[in-house]
């Protein structure tokens, strides 16, 4: 058969042809099988990435979402919570009243303030005499009464037994007190010293007291000038009240730790706490005529005997000039 005869140009073999056709056909169903295998394992993929993603979105759904929400939820409650008390907290522990009030007085006043008021005390061992009438400034949980009237024992004691035929105690201690919760506490707890009367609470402002010129032998004030914004007014109030030769005795707490103490740094963003600064009131004192002597006395915390605030207690002891007049504060309406 001639190629011209069926369309073709040339001879052509048959068995060749059907053998190409058969291969082109198996080509193309090979090319498709790759096509739909390749399709096949993309499909693979990415059903095993859905897969993948499917459990680590129920995971964190189940399991680390709700309780994330909760837990975020909890530390949002926890910090309001929290913020409430810290501020709560530290406007008792300078103004108390009420349960909560009291409760601080009996826990965290006591615990950080004992030390520092019984070492203040201490200090003015040689101050406090056989007839000396001494004042106490925001006198709080009454931390140095104890010590103070103790001291005055002693001196009255030793007067007696060189001096016979004494029989009444010629000292007593004054507390002035804003807080009523204070001097409520203060007077169940000195019951027996008030009735002896060695130990006479009021309320009053200390910053302007009704006591008259020259009053007191020894004036104390015991971390309360950290509440005190005049500290200028004050100082002048508190000289005004003192005898010629008569001693300020002002304690505070003065240090890093204490700065940055939660409660501290509470009081003082609320606007009620002002902490002081030992080269300012020693300035103030200085700039008074009045003043004779001004003494600085720094606490030494033992090792065993550290908190993580009892640290820079400062004592500041003012003498009085015997031969100069006190300043005197004149009101006009």
């Amino acid at each position: 058969m001639s190629g011209s005869q069926c369309g073709f140009e040339g001879t052509v073999d048959l068995d060749s042809a059907l053998r190409d056709s058969c291969l082109n056909q198996l080509q193309d169903v090979e090319i498709s099988l790759e096509a739909e295998l390749v399709d096949s394992e993309a499909e693979i993929k990415i059903g095993y990435i859905y897969w993948v993603f499917s459990m680590l979105y129920h995971y964190l759904y189940y399991y680390v979402y709700i309780p994330s929400f909760w837990v975020f939820l909890i530390g949002i409650i926890w910090y309001t919570v929290a913020r409430y008390c810290t501020r709560l907290f530290s406007r008792q522990s300078s103004f108390p009243s009420g349960f909560y009030g009291e409760s601080i007085i009996f826990g965290w006043l006591e615990r950080t303030n004992q030390r520092s008021v019984v070492w203040a005390s201490r200090c003015l061992k040689t101050k406090l005499k056989y007839n000396s009438q001494v004042l106490d400034i925001g006198f709080g949980a009454g931390l140095s009464f104890d010590t103070m009237i103790r001291l005055l024992g002693e001196s009255f004691e030793s007067h007696c037994h060189e001096n016979k035929g004494v029989e009444k105690a010629e000292y007593k201690v004054y507390g002035i007190e804003n807080s009523e919760q204070m001097i409520r506490y203060c007077t169940e707890k000195y019951a027996s010293e008030i009735e002896n009367k060695v130990l006479v609470l009021e309320k009053g402002d200390a910053l302007s007291m009704s006591y008259p010129n020259e009053s007191f032998d020894v004036i104390t004030v015991s971390n309360f000038i950290h509440l005190v914004k005049d500290k200028n007014a004050a100082l002048k109030e508190w000289v005004r009240c003192l005898k010629y030769g008569g001693t300020l005795a002002i304690l505070f707490r003065q240090s890093e730790a204490y700065a940055r103490d939660a409660f501290v740094q509470s009081g003082v963003q609320q606007g009620f706490m002002f902490l002081p600064q030992e080269n300012t009131l020693v300035e103030i004192l200085e700039n008074m005529d009045s003043i004779k002597n001004i003494e600085v006395m720094k606490r030494k915390v033992e090792e065993g005997d550290k908190d993580d605030i009892d640290e820079g207690d400062i004592l500041i002891l003012a003498t009085i000039r015997e031969e100069q007049k006190h300043i005197t504060i004149g009101y006009t309406e």
